[in-house]
This record gives structure tokens, sequence and C-alpha cells, in this order.
């Protein structure tokens, strides 16, 4: 067999061509052409072909022997009556008619309008309901918003917004952002669900319902904090309502939960909501009824080299087990993001603030940095509301992080992961453009941007079960090369009978990790290690495929003291795909 290698690309590039282009009719392929014929409206006009036995017929016989039947309006003697009424510019009336399968529409056309039964013969138009996410938004502001436009050379710390809407198949799912915060006010462009104060500091504090920063404040006292509006319509902002600025997500129900009092508070509040959340009772609030979503935190403390407290951690610990997932700014002191909370706490998703697309390609001079970062995101002039329907740019990581949360809000709408997928695709599905001499070559910015066309694509690959692989090495190779490989490598007959297994959801292994694999029967734990293969110091990796025959695989990365992250399930069905030259 011939491989011929130079026409693969082309091949592929067609395939994804054919690809886009039937994506574009795929609601509508069922739905059968039709017509539209128009006749004046005057006495003794047939209604319908579907109507009573006033109906009166005239068939078609097609190539294929088929009768198309038609309705006629007026009896064929009639005809002149149709041509006064329209000179008389009668009112008109329209039926449609299904094209047979058989026919084009041009042929049908030309078929009907040569009867002289009608005054028009038209095309019907397939018509949908206008989603969100079909078209550029038309905010006044949406051209500023560069965060949106695709991850390039040119655009090093976009995000490809606006290519991962594309790519939803459920844009009208309805997802849920509960947003702790502080400084809510209302907005034209910007819709709340019913809200609840949580901030218990103040001797004028009414913990429950209620959320708007003007109910809490004394008289004759002022706040101008605005911040939870802000964060919240980064998240939520009205889409394609001409107004405004555009929100990351649409279909969103955006929940604001005061933690803080006009700009500061106390973590205890924030740990309060999310034990609320979680379905813990709290005295002056009704139980907690809602559905899972997105908890974006875009607030911290400094706690310093101690760890996460336990209030905290736990809190945190309930929420992302009721499948909440917490997405957390890393924090604007150019500090260690590793001394500060939430960033530092386990089971969160803590951003940093990379720069606009005015400067080079880097952090943000205000973001905290280091190894807790689990992405990164625009967190410099990014457009929001203000109070008074004003609309300006903020800075921070408090804007990092809601961008994030909305993209994980999009790709929630077909993918339903927990909040550690969720957390493990971070680091495959970012960017790194830095440029040269970059302080986050040195500082720790995770692994980059976030790009959400990247993260939607390795969330279907995950739901597909293909992101994590096990399969036959020789899969690997064009099925020409195969036969080759065998008779002439050595040992290429053993080729038939190994696996490789490929880890893209670990990006990267230190020093003092390991990948260890397991191998399953049933009543074997991870636990018991009885069905440990082995230890390996790469995340791609040849093992024989008689380890997996009627097991259950997992991989999981550990460190050298034995502390193992969560095992990722592997699957064994393409073990069973086995290579033509094997059989």
């Amino acid at each position: 067999m011939k491989c011929i290698y130079t026409t693969l690309f082309a091949i592929a590039f067609s395939a994804v061509a054919i690809a886009q282009a039937n994506s574009q009719v795929d609601s509508i392929e069922e739905r059968p052409q039709r017509l539209v014929v128009s006749f004046p409206l005057v006495s003794g006009s047939v209604t319908s072909q579907t109507t009573s036995t006033q109906q009166s017929e005239h068939c078609i016989t097609l190539d294929s022997g088929t009768n198309w039947c038609v309705p006629v309006p007026l009896k064929s003697n009639e005809r002149a009556a149709i041509h006064q009424a329209t000179l008389q510019k009668s009112p008109l009336t329209s039926r449609a008619i299904t094209v047979p399968a058989e026919l084009t529409v041009s042929q049908a056309i030309n078929l009907l309008s040569q009867t002289g039964f009608y005054s028009g013969v038209e095309p019907d138009v397939a018509i949908s309901v206008q989603s969100w996410n079909e078209t550029n938004p038309d905010e006044e502001y949406f051209d500023e918003q560069y965060y949106f436009q695709p991850n390039s050379v040119e655009n090093p710390t976009g995000s490809s917004i606006l290519t991962q809407w594309s790519m939803l198949k459920n844009p009208a799912n309805v997802v849920n952002a509960y947003v702790l915060d502080t400084g809510f006010h209302l907005a034209d462009d910007l819709d709340y669900a019913a809200g609840f104060n949580f901030e218990n500091s103040q001797p004028f504090s009414k913990p429950g319902p209620g959320f708007l920063e003007l109910e809490f404040i004394p008289e004759g006292a002022t706040c101008n904090n605005m911040h939870g509006l802000g964060v919240a319509s980064v998240i939520g902002a009205k889409i394609n309502n001409g107004i405004g600025v555009t929100g990351t997500t649409g279909d969103v129900i955006i929940h604001p939960l005061r933690v803080m009092h006009c700009g500061t508070g106390f973590m205890s509040d924030a740990a309060s909501a999310l034990n609320w959340l979680s379905g813990q009772s709290v005295d002056g609030f009704p139980d907690f009824n809602g559905e899972p979503g997105v908890v974006n935190m875009s607030l911290g403390g400094k706690i310093g080299e101690i760890d996460c407290p336990l209030y905290l951690q736990s809190a945190i610990d309930n929420v992302t087990a009721k499948g909440f997932t917490v997405v957390v700014a890393a924090g604007n002191q150019s500090d260690n993001a590793s001394l500060y909370i939430p960033a530092k706490c386990d089971k969160v998703i803590t951003v940093g603030a990379a720069t606009d697309k005015s400067r080079d390609a880097d952090i943000a001079q205000f973001s905290n940095y280091g190894e807790v970062l689990d992405v990164m995101a625009v967190g410099q002039e990014v457009l929001g509301l203000r109070k008074d329907n004003g609309i300006g740019y903020w800075d921070g990581t408090s804007l990092a992080s809601p961008l994030v949360a909305g993209m994980i809000l999009n790709a929630s709408k077909d993918f339903a992961f927990t909040p550690y997928q969720w957390q493990t695709l971070m680091p495959i599905s970012s960017v790194n453009r830095w440029v040269e001499g970059a302080r986050c070559e040195t500082l720790g910015c995770a692994y980059g941007v976030l790009d959400a066309a990247k993260f939607y694509e390795n969330a279907q690959r995950m739901q597909d079960g293909t992101l994590d692989s096990l399969t036959l090495s020789l899969n690997a190779v064009p099925a020409c090369r195969q036969q080759w490989m065998i008779d002439n490598l050595p040992k290429g007959q053993t080729l038939c009978d190994q696996a490789v297994i490929e880890l893209l959801t670990i990006p990267e292994l230190a020093e003092n990790e390991v990948i260890e694999v397991h191998a399953l029967l049933d009543g074997q734990t991870i636990a018991d290690r009885t069905g440990l293969v082995g230890q390996f110091q790469s995340t791609r990796f040849i093992l024989g495929k008689a380890v997996f025959e009627n097991r259950r695989a997992f991989a999981q990365k550990c460190d050298d003291n034995g502390q193992c992250e969560l095992p990722i399930q592997l699957s064994t069905l393409e073990l069973t795909n086995v290579p033509e030259a094997c059989q």
C-alpha cells in the first residue's frame, strides 16, 4: 500500500470546511423545502390543501411518475378574475406548498409559475429564534472588549470568547452565577435574581433578603463602591440589547450575595454564604433550594504562610461537593498569591491578571502571582458597568476572575463536569504568548491566558474520553506504515502487543512527581495498592496491553511524599481496535 503523506493536510482541511458548512444547517436539515404561492383573496377562493371538499387541485406528473398535486385558487375559467383582482390591488392570501424531494426549488418555482394559477411563487424561508451567541453583539462598547476576540500574536491576551460562543450546542441552557461581593447596584444592562446579605460586621447590618448597597447605608453616610455591579456585569451584562457592555455569557441568572460592606468585610461572612449554598441552614435565611453553578469570589485577604483556615476550606469543600465550581481572584498586591485567601485554598480556580492589548503580554504589575495560580485572564481595562448606568474601565484580578467564570459557564451549557474536572482543564487550555523577558517567566503565571475555544475543545475531548488516552501504539501511525514497521523494526512483532498512555490533563511533572498506573480487578481499589502497575516520570509511556485486559485502568499524579491527586480513569475500549496488520 502506498502512503501519500503530502495530501494529508489538504484532506484534513477539507474535512474541517465541510464539517463547518454542515453545522450551519444541522438544526433545519430535517425540514423539507417549501414554496409559498400567493393569489388574490376574492370570492370563491380555495383556502388550503387541508380544507374541506371545496378544495380544487391540479396535479403535475413528475419524471418519476408520481403526481405533485397543488391547490387551485379558482377554476381555470376564472383566471381573468385573478388578473382583474390583481390590477385592482385586491388583498392577497397565500399558501405553503412542500417541494417534492426530486425537484430543486428553482424547478418547482418554474412548474408552478407555468400554471398561471398564482400571482406569486416564492421560496419559503426557514426561521429560528435569534440566539445571543450567533452574531457579534451590538452593544455600544463591544468593539473595545478586545478580549472577546481570538487569541493571536496580535491579541496575545485575548480569550477567544466569541469563538467559544459559536461552538455552543445549547446556548439557551440556563446557567447560574453566584457573585459573592459588595457594591451591588441596579442597572438597565443587568438583571439580578433575588439576592441576600451575609455581611454581619456592622451594627446596622440586616442579614437576610436584600443585596443592594444602598439598602445598607445609614442615613447621612456615603459609599461609592460599585464593585459587585462591575464584576456581575463582566459575567452577565445583557447581550444584543444595543446598550452598555457585553457579558461573557447569556441565559445566565446572576445571584448577588453581599458579603462585604462598602468594599470591606470579613472572610467568615463569605464562608457563611458558601455554607448556605451547600445546603446548611443559616439564621435569618430561607434554605437554599437552587441549582449548582459557578461561584465568583473577587475578594481576598492576606493570611501569610499558614494554611487556608479550617472554616473557609470546610466551606469550600462543602460547596464544591454539591457541584459548585469556585473561581477566585489572586489578589492585587503584586505579591505571592500563596500568602492570600481564598487564592491559596484547595478546590478553587485561582485567576491572575494579564496585561491589556496595548501593553506587552505579561502579568499586570498589580497582580499576585506564583504556584497557586491556575490560570490567567485579562485584568486591565476590562469594560464593566458602574452605578447610575455608567460604563467604565476596571483594573484588577477582580475582573480577570469573572471572565474565567463566564467562560466556564458557557462550557457548562454543554458539559456537566465536576469542579475538579473544570480545574484540570485550565492548564491545558491556556495560551502563553508572554514577551521575551516577561515577569511571568520568573514569578509564575500558571500556563498562560485561558483560551475559551481551546477550553471548549478540551471539554469535548474530556467528554468523549479522548483527552487522556489508552490505545494500541500502532494505531498512532498510518495504516500503510504498520506492516512495514512490524516487518522491518527490531522486535517489530511486539508492536501489536503494546499500549500507549498519553495524559493530556497533566501538562507536566515536577522533579518530585511521578505518574502511577493502576489496573484493577473487580473489588480492588487504588488505596489497597494491589493493582499498581508502575510509576513513570513522563505523561506518555508504553506498556503491554495484556496488563489491562479485563481490568479498570487508572492514572494519578503523586509526589515523593505519597500525596496523590484524584485518579483519572482511562477507557480501555480502544484496546479492542486491533490494527489490520496485527490481525
